[in-house]
């Protein structure tokens, strides 16, 4: 069958999709606008049309420059990813809108208008079933008093992840994904200053150790991919500014990550960078001991010369933080998580293979503020899915990752492309980081652990058709005679 057929139909008539704007379609457009806009006065819906007609521009972009169209998303992270899972703005809502429709038209485009084939294995189809089926889903939520635009409000979030389709589709060739690269490691330097500047502003009121557990605790899996990354991308760079560029990302994204004071995500990392010193030579690993005492050197002498005052209450609060780790129940949060646990594993009893539908609240009993906290969240993503969507659902939507994982990591043992082998060493790394920390957060609920993923998955992808665009050609050459 051949996929690039596509057919003549009234709308290829009235635009030419080879970039020609003719006087006919501009006044076909003009007409087409101008009576939208007076059949939103009539109806008082002209807000939205606006955003529509601003959107046509982009919706030209994506079709025609999709690259592009993939750089902008990715510059819009520093608006979409401010505030927490459950902070809700204006930004947020248009964000959304712009992500998930954009996304949901370039998979019709690609599917009615070029006819190509998008699905390449297993886990790809697995991801699209998955999605499909959580549809019917909004019926079951609606049924236990769910409001509907909550559910929609939940469901484009996962919808997040198949970002990962148009971004291997369009970041195959090294001189884009390091461009993209580069994106998204100023990006994050963006989200660090941000998250900085807020962290500032915390300290100036702390007195006791204990109020330092009021820090901004957001983007902890974007800032310890990206530190992460950076780490192993100093040794691919070759020159002087991509290696500095790539040390300033790592050092800031890494101390974003400290302030955050989240425990989990820096054992994360620390076991990241363990598994990575299996990858590296001897000369490297001396760079990267070298790299990392320079760094803690240089983090003591800040924290002492600029907040002399703040820094002995810090090392307590950090003293804290580690002792209270090995103390398993006794501790107060550890205990906190225990009911809400007990809470949702009796809702997944109740129902486990349909669930009670996305953004379902439950109420248990909080011992830290002593009262009864209704929630839809909850602190372990695996039974934060299974409770909303049921067993079977939720098996469908770790299975790919958990594939895409697996390959990740036979890719980066076996591919003998050194970009390739980082990007599948980065990417599988951060898949095992968003799956262990899954079990304390809901790592795949939140906007930066989904775009991280989707960025995740496309560069194993990527990796993976180029080891096997490398074997198949390596299979087609001739045999070497020996003489």
């Amino acid at each position: 069958m051949n996929y690039n057929h596509t057919q003549t139909t009234p709308l290829h008539k009235i635009y030419d999709f080879n970039n020609k704007i003719t006087p006919f379609s501009a006044i076909i457009t003009t007409l087409l606008i101008s009576g939208l806009f007076i059949l939103a006065f009539t109806i008082h819906i002209e807000l939205y049309v606006l955003l529509g007609v601003i959107l046509l521009p982009l919706l030209w972009l994506m079709i025609n420059y999709p690259r592009t169209w993939i750089y902008f998303i990715v510059m819009t992270f520093i608006v979409f990813m401010r505030g927490g899972e459950t902070e809700l703005n204006i930004f947020h809502v248009l964000a959304g809108i712009f992500y998930d429709s954009f996304l949901l038209i370039w998979f019709l485009y690609k599917k009615l208008v070029k006819r190509e084939k998008l699905l390449r294995g297993f886990a790809d189809q697995l991801f699209i079933f998955f999605y499909l089926i959580l549809i019917l889903n909004l019926f079951i939520a609606v049924g236990n008093d769910v409001d509907w635009f909550d559910w929609l409000r939940e469901y484009l979030l996962y919808s997040l992840i198949l970002y990962y389709f148009p971004i291997r589709e369009y970041f195959k060739e090294p001189k884009h994904i390091i461009k993209l690269l580069f994106l998204v490691g100023a990006v994050t330097i963006g989200l660090d200053l941000v998250q900085f500047y807020n962290y500032i502003k915390i300290l100036k009121n702390i007195v006791y150790a204990y109020q330092f557990s009021n820090s901004m605790r957001i983007n902890q899996h974007i800032f310890t991919a990206v530190g992460f990354s950076g780490i192993a991308f100093f040794f691919y760079f070759k020159t002087l500014r991509e290696k500095l560029f790539s040390f300033i990302v790592a050092v800031l994204s890494i101390s974003a990550l400290i302030s955050t004071l989240s425990r989990a995500f820096w054992v994360s990392l620390f076991v990241m960078i363990v598994v990575f010193l299996f990858y590296l030579s001897k000369k490297q690993l001396i760079q990267l001991i070298s790299l990392f005492l320079l760094f803690i050197g240089v983090s003591v002498m800040t924290l002492n010369t600029f907040m002399p005052d703040k820094a002995n209450i810090f090392y307590k609060y950090l003293g804290q933080r580690f002792t209270s780790t090995g103390q398993g129940k006794k501790d107060i949060s550890v205990r906190s998580r225990l009911y809400e646990f007990n809470k949702v594993t009796s809702l997944i009893e109740e129902s486990p293979i349909w669930g009670h539908g996305l953004r379902y609240e439950f109420s248990f009993f909080e011992n830290i503020k002593q009262a009864t906290k209704k929630t839809s969240f909850v602190h372990n993503g695996y039974l934060n899915i299974s409770y909303k969507t049921g067993i079977p659902l939720a098996i469908a939507f770790y299975l790919p990752l958990l594939l895409y994982l697996i390959q990740g990591f036979l890719i980066s043992i076996r591919t003998s492309s050194y970009l390739h082998r980082t990007l599948s060493i980065c990417s599988f790394l951060t898949l095992s980081m968003l799956f262990v920390t899954n079990f304390v957060t809901s790592s795949f609920l939140f906007r930066d652990g989904l775009m991280t993923t989707a960025l995740a998955i496309a560069f194993i992808s990527v990796s993976i058709e180029h080891y096997n665009n490398n074997e198949k050609e390596r299979a087609q050459q001739p045999p070497k005679l020996l003489l």
